[in-house]
């Protein structure tokens, strides 16, 4: 994550601040905000690099970029519908007597939310949820 990158932020007013435990949590509960919302959240960050430090590394595109040490510039919010015709695949799945599951390798508050979300539009489906290890667990029966 972006976020965890980042050593300063831009205030609202463009002063560069340290970004201490309590600025972090903050906005990682922005993050978590616009992932209840069904946004998926972008951070924008940079980092100021000696172009004279760089030596011949300009021509790689390999630059490794630390793992802290970012300026964070902000955080957007992109909303990310249901891909067209996902309903009506769900739907003649359902009236089929498949039973439908969601398997992602992203588990967010973003993916749970819009997957509940359309649940409410496809009747009969569960609201259940595993993460990753819960689901390895599973035999091919009870999954």
């Amino acid at each position: 994550m972006v976020l965890r990158m980042c050593s300063k932020y831009y205030d609202a007013y463009g002063i560069v601040k340290y970004l201490d435990n309590e600025t972090m949590s903050k906005f990682e509960s922005i993050i978590q905000g616009m992932a209840a919302s069904s946004l998926r959240c972008i951070a924008f960050a940079y980092a100021e690099v000696d172009v004279q430090e760089l030596g011949d590394e300009r021509e790689n595109s390999g630059i490794v970029v630390k793992d802290n040490g970012l300026t964070l510039l902000g955080l957007v919010g992109i909303k990310d519908p249901c891909r067209p015709g996902v309903k009506t695949a769900v739907e003649a799945c359902h009236h089929a007597g498949v039973n439908v599951k969601m398997i992602t390798v992203i588990v967010s508050a973003h993916t749970v939310n819009m997957f509940l979300k359309g649940k409410h539009e496809y009747h009969g489906l569960n609201q259940t949820t595993l993460i990753g290890s819960k689901y390895s667990a599973l035999n091919n029966k009870t999954a």
